[in-house]
Parts: C-alpha cells; sequence; structure tokens
C-alpha cells in the first residue's frame, strides 16, 4: 500500500519514558514513539563533545500481495485504500497492489472503497508468522449512512460528513470528507467490516458527531438529526 517505503518506530522500544499510548513527552508539537518517526536512537553525549557519531538503519518490513475481487469473483479497478503506517490514500489503484511495511505483530487497519460502484471492505491485517505473501480480498456492497445536519432552530445547514472506523487509534484511516445538500441531508457510502463514527464539521458551527454504531453490507442506517450549536453558544 503506498506510503512510507520503511516501517516505523524502529528502535523505540529500546528508549525508556514511553507512556502508555506508545508515545514520548517530547519537545513542542513534534511526537516521537512506536509509530512516528521511521527510526529512533536515544544519545547521550558528554558535556564537551562536539561530535558524535549516529548510525539509523532504516528497515523496509515485510510486503503482501493483494488482489482485490467482488463477490463474482471479478477483479475490482479503481478502489481508494488506506493503512498504517501509509494513513489514508486517494490515488485510485488498479486490482492488485502491495501493502508494505509489515512488521510481525502488527495489527494493522485496512479500509477499501470503490467509491463508484460503492463496493469496500474494512478489515485488521494480522500480521504473523503464518500470514501468506499474498492474499485476496472480497469487496462488499457498502452501506449507506444517512442523516441531516441543523441548526438549533431546526433549519438544514450545509456541511462536510467523515466516516471513521471504530475504536481508531492513532494512524488509522478513514473515509475522505464529503458535502451535505443545501438543506443538511447527507449520504455516505462506508465499507462493512466494522463500526462507524460519523463527524459533521459547517463553518460557524461547533463539530458534531454520531459515536460507534454498527453497519452491515448493503444496509441503509439512518442515524437522524445531527443537531450543531453555533460556535461561542
Amino acid at each position: 500500500m503506498d506510503g512510507n517505503t520503511y516501517r516505523r518506530g524502529i528502535g523505540a522500544s529500546e528508549i525508556q519514558g514511553m507512556d502508555k499510548s506508545g508515545w514520548f513527552p517530547t519537545y513542542g508539537y513534534m511526537p516521537a514513539g512506536r509509530n512516528w518517526p521511521d527510526v529512533l536512537k536515544e544519545i547521550n553525549p558528554r558535556e564537551g563533545t562536539e561530535e558524535l557519531r549516529c548510525d539509523l538503519v532504516f528497515d523496509p518490513g515485510q510486503t503482501i500481495h493483494v488482489s482485490l475481487i467482488d463477490r463474482n469473483g471479478k477483479p475490482v479497478d479503481g478502489c481508494t485504500a488506506g493503512g498504517w503506517p501509509g494513513g489514508n490514500n486517494s490515488r485510485p489503484k488498479s486490482s492488485t497492489f502491495d501493502i508494505i511495511n509489515l512488521s510481525l505483530g502488527e495489527e494493522r487497519p485496512i479500509l477499501i472503497r470503490q467509491e463508484k460502484l460503492q463496493v469496500g471492505k474494512f478489515l485488521i491485517l494480522d500480521f504473523n508468522d503464518k500470514t501468506p505473501s499474498s492474499m485476496t480480498i472480497v469487496l462488499e456492497p457498502c452501506a449507506l449512512v444517512r442523516g441531516r445536519i441543523v441548526d438549533q432552530d431546526g433549519i438544514g445547514v450545509r456541511g462536510t460528513v467523515q466516516g471513521r472506523p471504530e475504536p481508531g487509534g492513532d494512524f488509522w484511516p478513514s473515509l475522505s470528507p464529503s458535502v451535505s445538500q443545501r438543506d443538511g441531508t447527507f449520504q455516505v457510502a462506508v465499507p462493512p467490516g466494522c463500526r462507524y463514527s460519523v463527524s459533521v464539521n459547517a463553518h460557524g458551527f461547533e463539530r458534531g458527531f454520531v459515536n460507534d454504531f454498527p453497519v452491515e453490507s448493503g444496509k441503509t442506517i439512518d442515524v437522524g438529526v445531527i443537531k450543531l450549536r453555533r460556535d461561542g453558544r
């Protein structure tokens, strides 16, 4: 899967001070931990040291070759695919591609969707020493999540809607935001395979959420009315 060429967080486990979430208390807004950056190494130069050699060894990890097909066994082109550490990837793919940077013991969330055909799949890839080097993923009809965005007076609000797989975590993939109609109604196709949350953003309003609901392939889920509060109220 397109993304960084190398595994992330190599060497993090050898450094003390990581919190339960896998991050170090770094200065400012630059994170460091088992999920970022690619390689870490602790150094403790003595006072007066002017030069210190530190070799950082990058690890490309392992690769799985993936083929995407529909329920009838037909290859499916034009999918977007996202998964840690590549994050989201909006570039359409052919029906065969590679998932890269894999580590033994890793559980990677993978989100695949073909928007035009409205088929897709969410899965957790549990990579271990018995995982085959190639796999076929059967895409299923997406579930349709419907609802309406309104203000506190019940008037429709146009905004952006984004579906997010649950339970979520660092670098989990999410669907690209879509825009609601002028009256606030929206419909989002979400790949089956997990529970979802929906977040809503509209100019001049606080963010709205519908949290952690189940979906089923080919079914329509009505999340109802999402009422937004204006900023500052």
